[in-house]
């Protein structure tokens, strides 16, 4: 089985953003890969309207899978790493396996097989808050903020894109899940959420 990368390109956002956004990709991503129905449950989707942005998106409902997202993101923010003034970069991984079941002569063993593997490099942007800056007048600060949030909702809506045709124009044959692991990868300031896969429904 072939390992396939998909990379999304680098993009910047702020801080004050960065959740939302993170939670709003990596729950596309999954939704794509979730199957329609398993062997004991039928795909229950639920759509989530950002607060920060004017965006929604299809998560697939299951609370575990939340709490593994929002795990994998604090990890994220709290070892990225200094790329600049004010800036610092860090990068997600959000990757799918099977679970093999091997034997040999005298013993078995599992093995997990990545077969596709989302990558989100992010640049954050540490910057107060424009309107904290008491030398801009309301209007000023307020035209400042809605550029900034602007370009970073333009960001994400892209990413989106990238999203949607990635995982369309793959030729993937889905499997069932049957749970959720992370593991972190603190040398290099990324968050890795391993999502498992087997060929014989849940377990």
């Amino acid at each position: 089985m072939n390992h396939v990368e998909r990379r999304l390109p680098e993009f910047e956002l702020g801080e004050d953003n960065l959740t939302e956004a993170l939670q709003c990709l990596m729950h596309t991503i999954i939704f794509a890969r979730w199957p329609l129905q398993s062997s004991t449950s039928n795909l229950a989707p639920r759509e989530i309207e950002c607060e920060n942005f004017p965006i929604a998106y299809a998560s697939c409902g299951e609370s575990w899978v939340h709490q593994r997202v929002d795990e994998a993101i604090v990890e994220f923010k709290a070892n990225l790493v200094p790329a600049g003034p004010e800036l610092a970069r860090g990068c997600l991984s959000l990757g799918f396996y099977e679970r093999r079941h091997n034997k040999v002569v005298f013993w078995s063993y599992e093995e997990k097989v990545v077969w596709e593997e989302w990558v989100i490099p992010l640049l954050v942007n540490h910057t107060p808050h424009v309107a904290a800056n008491e030398r801009l007048s309301a209007t000023e600060a307020d035209r400042l903020q809605d550029s900034a949030n602007a370009m970073y909702t333009a960001s994400l809506q892209e990413r989106m894109m990238e999203i949607f045709t990635m995982a369309n124009g793959a030729a993937v044959e889905l499997r069932w899940w049957c749970g959720v692991e992370t593991s972190w990868g603190r040398a290099c300031a990324c968050a890795r959420v391993t999502c498992t896969t087997t060929t014989r429904g849940l377990t």
